[in-house]
């Protein structure tokens, strides 16, 4: 890969005979067509790759958040600094039958002092979740916010809580969707400073199966 600055053919995205033209990191890069091979895949390739795709995927439709969550990750970008820690921590299972452990998954990762106690349970209407958490006897830091999101294991779906909530509420109430309904939902909790540039560690609230109704 090279690194160039305009140059006499001026910056260009895609294709150009054997070359690509692309932006990496605000920079303009070429890089060399990568070549095809006509060798299938080793076993270990397989496993890489579909760890890989579900890392990703999982990462990708939390990626509001893990801008926040990961954003002082250093030389690597947020996605890459989650997909990394989901590849290390939280695949599970052998191949093909491989999966995510939504426990093991860390949505942010910082200093701030992280959700305790945090808790889901769906209210008796069958359509809200109750998350709580508790107030540690140190904290200092009232008007964190929280950051709450919810993935349906079942269709992938994610939705986020919507309403500002400070840390110190100590609750909030999320409506659920119909596209919940009979599946099983996983859900975690962190908090982020009111300017938005700090972050706890994220908490895992647990899973629930939203009922029909």
């Amino acid at each position: 890969m090279a690194i160039y600055d305009q140059g006499f053919l001026g910056r260009f995205l895609g294709k150009l005979g054997p070359a690509v033209g692309a932006t990496w990191r605000g920079k303009n890069v070429i890089k060399a067509m990568p070549k095809k091979s006509s060798k299938p895949p080793t076993q270990k390739q397989l496993v890489q790759q579909a760890t890989f795709s579900l890392a990703v995927k999982l990462v990708s439709g939390l990626d509001p958040f893990i801008k926040y969550g990961y954003q002082n990750s250093g030389d690597i970008t947020p996605a890459n600094a989650a997909v990394k820690q989901v590849l290390r921590d939280a695949i599970i299972g052998l191949f093909p039958a491989i999966s995510i452990d939504h426990s093991k998954v860390l949505i942010s990762k910082g200093g701030l002092q992280m959700p305790e106690a945090g808790e889901m349970v769906i209210q008796p209407n069958g359509i809200d979740v109750k998350v709580s958490w508790e107030e540690p006897l140190d904290a200092v830091r009232a008007t964190d916010i929280a950051m709450i999101v919810f993935h349906d294991t079942v269709n992938g779906y994610f939705k986020y809580s919507g309403a500002q909530v400070f840390r110190s509420a100590l609750t909030t109430n999320f409506r659920t969707t119909t596209l919940f309904e009979g599946h099983e939902v996983v859900a975690w909790i962190f908090f982020r400073s009111a300017d938005g540039k700090l972050v706890s560690n994220s908490e895992f609230l647990g899973k629930i199966v939203i009922p029909i109704s």
